[in-house]
């Protein structure tokens, strides 16, 4: 299905992400950078964060200090060697002491999302509490 550059950037600007062949030509190819942007990573604001009752609730089960949160970048908080890493996916992964959650606001109107997120980090809550 051959589209045209606008459909691409609308395209795109929706998270439809298209594969395009090395034979068309760069000129068709070429969307403006400025109009692309990282669907995977929302941008997130650590102040912000820190209003939010589940994420204080959250990361005091795992036995974190609020105070100990830096933001890294627009989407991923440190502490320590804790990262917690935002996507707009409805994925919850822990590997790595890395943390890869949906936005706050979507994992507390979820529950299936609050459940998931609570069992990916037992292991860190069990760990800290008894230790």
């Amino acid at each position: 299905m051959a589209i045209n550059e606008k459909q691409f950037v609308y395209l795109q600007e929706m998270g439809i992400n298209l594969w395009l062949r090395k034979s068309i030509s760069a000129q068709s190819a070429v969307v403006d950078e400025s109009s692309q942007t990282d669907i995977s990573a929302p941008s997130v604001e650590i102040d912000q964060l820190l209003t939010e009752r589940f994420f204080l609730d959250t990361i005091l089960a795992m036995a974190l200090k609020p105070s100990s949160f830096t933001q890294v970048s627009p989407n991923k908080l440190q502490c320590d060697d804790f990262i917690w890493q935002f996507v707009n996916e409805a994925t919850i992964d822990f590997e790595n002491n890395v943390l890869t959650t949906p936005p706050i606001t979507d994992i507390f109107q979820q529950p299936a999302l609050k459940k998931r997120l609570y069992q990916q980090l037992l292991p860190v809550i069990n760990t800290n509490t008894v230790g």
